[in-house]
């Protein structure tokens, strides 16, 4: 749940460098989506490798090394 705390605190200021116009609380949904699609993983090793892309994927974002099709293809979620 750290990367998961992370992801929401920069969330706004991914929302601003990518120029998504959504509504914040939509983002936070779409993102605690993508985590809880492997809420039912046990395997230490497995969950290590997925907190690892979690943390690369939000460096990568911040760091402006995506497309904004790329942001949107994340957040438009159907929940």
């Amino acid at each position: 749940m750290f990367v998961l705390r992370t992801v929401l605190k920069e969330l706004p200021r991914v929302l601003v460098l990518y120029d998504v116009d959504m509504p914040l609380q939509q983002a936070k949904k779409a993102m605690e989506y993508h985590f809880r699609k492997y809420a039912h993983v046990e395997d230490e090793r497995a969950k290590s490798v997925l907190l690892a892309k979690g943390y690369m994927e939000l460096e990568e974002t911040l760091m402006q090394w995506k497309q904004q099709s790329h942001v949107l293809r994340l957040l438009e979620v159907r929940i």
